[in-house]
This record gives C-alpha cells, structure tokens and sequence, in this order.
C-alpha cells in the first residue's frame, strides 16, 4: 500500500510517502518507485515491511507505482503491483469569483430587522473559491485606510454600494 501524510490536494511541494507491505520483504529500494511529476528521495528502510520517501513535486497530478517483482517475501514469492498512488498539488493562489450575501431578506437587506436604515450592515458572507477568508464591505464612495478585518465604523444599510475586500 501507498499513502501520503498530506491529504489530497495539497499545497505542499514535498509529499511525505509511505510503502507497506503485508508481511517481511527483501530487495525493495528506491529504483522501484516510478514516479510521474515530481522526483523521489530519502528513502529509508524503517522495518522489512514499512519504507519512507519523500516525493518533490509541482504543480499539477503526482503519481506513485510500483510495479510487480519490486520485492520478494520470505518464501521468494514476487510482489504483485501496488494501487497506484495519486495526488494533486495546487500552488495556485485562489481566484475570487463571486460574493453572495446570506440569509438576505425579501428587502434586499440582510436581515428583516436591518431595514431601519441606521443599524450597522452585518451578516454572513460566502465566496467561492475560498475555505476560510475574511471579507470588508465599504462603500464605493469610502476609502478603507483600515488593516484587513477592521473598521473604525461599520457601514449603515442606506450607505448604498458596497466593494468587497478580501484578506486572506
């Protein structure tokens, strides 16, 4: 079997790899690794039935086989080919898409007891593209001079349009 620490996708570049076999093998070494997008390394023999490499790789689908006749068990029987291991590598800055307002009421405000025109805004935000990231909303006439995730007053629901600012 072939696993990796990290958890597909990843952004990490070194992908952390681990080979075990069901029972006590000879003959196993780095050569038997087969390695698509990336290059392998460290290798190390931590018992006759688990072995530790590193893969570094890029951008893009790395895959890891190892084929038939890689080691030979106790009673010289050949190994039969792994599964091979896939994963993704994404170095790619997100690219946001879209700002949706949530639990946005039949008003148009973003929520039913905002509508008084001088509560501050206030809500939840979704994004595409994102798993955790912070969101400003300033007016498009207002100059944020503020650090990410702050403001000095927070904008009222008659302030009119609103540009989205992400920190992340």
């Amino acid at each position: 079997t072939i696993t990796s620490t990290q958890t597909d996708p990843t952004n990490s570049t070194t992908l952390n790899m681990t080979v075990t076999f069901d029972e006590p093998v000879t003959g196993f070494d780095i050569s038997d690794l087969i390695v698509a997008n990336g290059t392998e390394g460290n290798f190390n023999a931590v018992s006759t039935t688990v072995y530790t490499f590193d893969i570094t790789g890029a951008s893009g689908t790395v895959t890891t086989d190892i084929g038939a006749s890689a080691a030979t068990d106790l009673a010289t029987n050949n190994s039969v080919a792994a599964t091979q291991h896939s994963i993704t590598i994404d170095t790619t800055d997100p690219t946001f898409t879209s700002l949706t307002l949530l639990n946005e009421a039949a008003d148009n405000y973003i929520n039913a007891a905002d509508d008084d025109l001088t509560s501050d805004l206030a809500g939840s935000l979704s994004a595409s593209g994102y798993d955790t990231v912070e969101y400003l909303l300033i007016p498009d006439t207002t100059t944020c001079e503020a650090a990410a995730g702050s403001f000095g007053t927070m904008p009222k629901n008659n302030s009119g349009t609103f540009t989205a600012e992400v920190a992340y």
